[in-house]
């Protein structure tokens, strides 16, 4: 009677620790999924628990075709259901601790997968010709699930400060926990072996609750896993959305700035980027427009007049002020915001200015080239006046400009 219900006991442990397994296996794999590094350590944890559930499978159909939890089986089938309950839970705790290597650092993946694989195979053999009964495929299975969730345990609490966290120092318990435990049942079913049988006592006990046992320390093993996985799925979600927000800041940075001068572009002005300090404020709005620009693109080439507007943005921007705004506009042309001025105070300063500027000095033409341009001025009351006050400021721009020029700005050229 008591060997039956050993039987029952151990049989419907197992099938709560195949249960478990995989029901973890299906909770990492949809945790991987969420990451475009498919092949990393959440996928192999997730292949250890499939193992492992496959291995508990298997020891499920051995314990209830041989009808008792300490006989040995005999007959091809039975070998091969030991050997695949041995095999694949040595491989899943193999993958565990593979896996946490992988999370600790980076290592050929496939490569360590094939040396494991191959490893636990030739053991598992060794271990089912050598007696292929319950207890003894647990005594076997002992030093090595020891010492590979001892390596996993040990491998996670070595990680840098910088990558250790609750989390990954739970799942490291939990790895030490499973060992301790394998370590107990090492003990316990080397004494089993000498006696012959299930003893009573604590020993008893265990050996007759060990699945259970082996799937509490799942539970734990699976939860900890699960909140690793999940942690580190989060950060590098937060990664991505941080890249992501950089490239739109680039994206956008291309939109509102001319690439050639740095400035903020028209795009720009007619969004408002930058024009906060006007709301609300009076002030002056001054077009400025290089002449002679044509004549530097026709004998010099357009690098030359390139260079020229960057040097005459150079001008401009350092002689205003950190409230005021300037504007890369259409062609050779720039718009200047300047808060709380007014036209008949700052137009004759930027003249003085552009007229005072250093030459550009470039490889691409003869001698340096002075800098020349017109300038035409407006005022404006509020920000929602700025369209029309750029207007007003062109048409006061074209009106000062000298006939000979017809609208270009004058550019000397000194040999």
């Amino acid at each position: 009677m008591n060997a039956r219900i050993d039987y029952l006991v151990t049989l419907l442990g197992t099938a709560t620790a195949a249960a478990m397994a995989a029901m973890f296996a299906f909770l990492v794999m949809q945790v991987a999924k969420r990451i475009r590094r498919r092949r990393d350590y959440r996928t192999t944890w997730s292949e250890g628990w499939t193992a492992l559930a496959v291995g508990y499978v298997a020891r499920f159909a051995f314990i209830e075709t041989v009808g008792d939890t300490s006989a040995s089986a005999y007959g091809t089938r039975m070998v091969l259901l030991a050997f695949a309950a041995h095999f694949a839970s040595l491989l899943g705790v193999g993958l565990f601790a593979f896996g946490s290597t992988l999370f600790a650092r980076s290592l050929p993946r496939q490569v360590v997968m094939r040396a494991t694989a191959g490893s636990v195979l030739f053991y598992s053999l060794i271990a089912t010709l050598a007696s292929p009964s319950l207890p003894a495929l647990v005594l076997w299975e002992s030093p090595l699930m020891l010492v590979l969730f001892g390596w996993a345990g040990a491998t996670l609490l070595m990680l840098p400060d910088a990558r250790r966290s609750p989390r990954s120092s739970g799942l490291a318990i939990a790895f030490a926990v499973s060992s301790l435990l394998w370590a107990a049942w090492f003990g316990a079913f080397g004494l089993a072996a000498l006696t012959g049988g299930f003893s009573t006592g604590p020993f008893g006990s265990m050996l007759r609750f060990h699945a259970y046992l082996e799937a509490a320390s799942l539970i734990l093993l699976g939860i900890t896993m699960l909140g690793v996985a999940m942690e580190q799925t989060g950060r590098e979600l937060a990664d991505v959305t941080e890249a992501l927000n950089v490239a739109h800041d680039q994206v956008r940075r291309a939109e509102l700035y001319d690439l050639k001068t740095g400035c903020l572009n028209e795009r720009a002005f007619n969004e408002q980027v930058g024009l906060e300090v006007a709301r609300g404020a009076h002030g002056a709005i001054l077009v400025c427009d290089i002449d002679g620009m044509h004549r530097v693109n026709s004998e010099h080439g357009p690098l030359a007049g390139d260079e020229l507007l960057w040097h005459c943005a150079q001008v401009l921007r350092g002689s205003i002020r950190p409230t005021d705004r300037l504007f890369r506009w259409r062609g050779d042309e720039f718009v200047l915001i300047l808060p709380g001025a007014s036209v008949a105070e700052v137009l004759p300063r930027f003249e003085k200015i552009i007229a005072d500027a250093w030459p550009l000095r470039t490889k691409l033409t003869r001698g340096p080239l002075k800098l020349r341009a017109s300038l035409g001025g407006a005022e404006f009351a509020t920000v929602r006046e700025l369209p029309g006050a750029v207007k007003a400021a062109e048409e006061h721009l074209g009106n000062r400009k000298p006939p000979r020029t017809s609208g270009s700005l004058r550019i000397v050229i000194n040999d």
